[in-house]
């Protein structure tokens, strides 16, 4: 591990469901703190130590959909006021609101599925859109409940299965997860150079 993972497991050690809590919260608002590692490892612990792996599979889904909530509202309610203070700025956001909302309405439940599990790196960008765009909250929370538990089950999981020697797996976890951004990255592309082709004929 590097030294920065070994630090959270150390954290961790000390102060348990805290530190859990609190990255994953802040890591659905975007803030990258290795939460996906840290939930590995706390899966591993709960192997050696004989903790309960349900009870910790439901406070880290928990943790996971308090996060995305966070985000949602804070942007729901932030990003029309940034609108109209910056005029200048508001149009050009205005039209890129009108265009979210088509496609929320279109692809909002699939898109708010899979950028929770596989797709977690993108979730707060998610966040973020649903939100300023007031996509139905109901809907948003849940189809991030269904992803999160995904995501949930997933790495707590792997590190359960993989017990003490859970640190060999991480890095393969973290490489699949890029490359599947990387095929959803050109996925998105492709989509998009298709659109504007079919615009132009």
């Amino acid at each position: 591990m590097n030294d920065f993972a070994t630090w959270l497991v150390e954290i961790f050690r000390q102060y348990n469901v805290l530190v859990l809590a609190l990255l994953i919260v802040l890591q659905s608002n975007g803030i990258p703190l290795g939460s996906s590692f840290l939930v590995i490892a706390s899966g591993a612990f709960a192997y050696i130590n004989g903790g309960n792996i349900l009870t910790l599979g439901m406070e880290v889904c928990f943790f996971a959909i308090l996060g995305d909530t966070i985000s949602y509202w804070l942007w729901r309610k932030v990003g029309p006021g940034i609108i109209v203070k910056y005029p200048l700025i508001g149009n050009w956001v205005q039209q890129g609101i009108t265009r979210m909302e088509g496609y929320f309405a279109r692809f909002g439940r699939v898109t708010v599925l899979f950028t929770r599990f596989p797709l977690s790196a993108l979730g707060p960008l998610v966040n973020i859109s649903a939100g300023v765009s007031r996509y139905r909250y109901i809907v948003f929370a849940s189809w991030a409940l269904v992803g999160e538990s995904l995501w949930t089950a997933f790495n707590l999981g792997i590190g359960y299965w993989f017990g003490d020697s859970f640190e060999q797996v991480v890095p393969l976890v973290t490489q699949f997860s890029e490359l599947i951004i990387i095929l959803a990255a050109i996925a998105a592309s492709g989509y998009w150079i298709r659109s504007i082709y079919r615009q132009k004929l």
